[in-house]
């Protein structure tokens, strides 16, 4: 399936356009349009009133909850009290010549009912919003508690494991190693320090070497003249 080719504005709304802000605005968006037949006008009241749609208002414009709540009570028994007036003549005469106004009564209170719960959706919108946030909120406290809890779990397995875990002793002390490898360090001022050096060194111990060579370095000390080690 092929997609049809973008219109030509397009090409003005390249990346490297939007980014230096050269491309033109967009195109105003329209205060007036149609939706399944339904003329639509974004500068009107979402809600209009019952006299602006050709209606008869049988009720005082609500300004709270509470009176909204009383109208709608009030419209509830009138639609009661009227349908079983209704019913009540229709079975005494069925050829009720005044029935058909009975049915219009009926029909604009039922009319009135309606645009006031309409008028309530703003407040059952929010209502819906706030209960959608409390049960938000109630699922991150119990992540949280959660993370928390895993936290401690993990705590308390380190510190069993710090506990059990066998504690190594330091086979030197490390003060001693620094004041030898200090000493070791220092040049030596003569051909005998250097072999006093080379035959006590930690690297090879004078029990280690083999007599053939301690006689070979005695006699090298002897013969050698005094030289300073660089």
């Amino acid at each position: 399936m092929a997609y049809p080719n973008p219109p030509i504005y397009a090409k003005y709304y390249s990346e490297r356009a939007i980014l230096r802000k050269r491309c033109p605005p967009p195109p105003p968006i329209p205060r007036q349009f149609v939706v399944f037949g339904e003329q639509y006008n974004l500068d009107e009241p979402i809600m209009k009133s019952l006299p602006e749609l050709g209606q008869v208002q049988l009720y005082e414009v609500p300004q709270t909850m509470g009176e909204f709540k009383k109208e709608l009570k009030k419209i509830n028994s009138s639609i009661m009290a009227v349908f079983l007036d209704l019913m009540q003549l229709l079975i005494n005469n069925t050829n009720l010549k005044h029935r058909h106004q009975v049915f219009e009564n009926l029909r604009v209170m039922f009319i009135n009912m309606h645009h006031l719960i309409n008028e309530c959706r703003t407040a059952q919108g929010y209502a819906t919003l706030v209960v959608t946030q409390v049960e938000r909120m109630k699922q991150l406290r119990g992540v949280k508690a959660e993370i928390e809890n895993q936290q401690g779990n993990i705590r308390n397995l380190l510190l069993e494991a710090q506990k059990l875990s066998p504690k190594v002793e330091i086979p030197f002390d490390l003060e001693e190693l620094r004041k030898t490898q200090t000493k070791t360090l220092k040049r030596a001022n003569s051909i005998d320090d250097a072999f006093d050096s080379k035959l006590t060194s930690r690297r090879r111990p004078v029990t280690l070497l083999k007599s053939n060579d301690i006689a070979e370095l005695m006699q090298l000390r002897k013969s050698a003249k005094p030289f300073r080690v660089i």
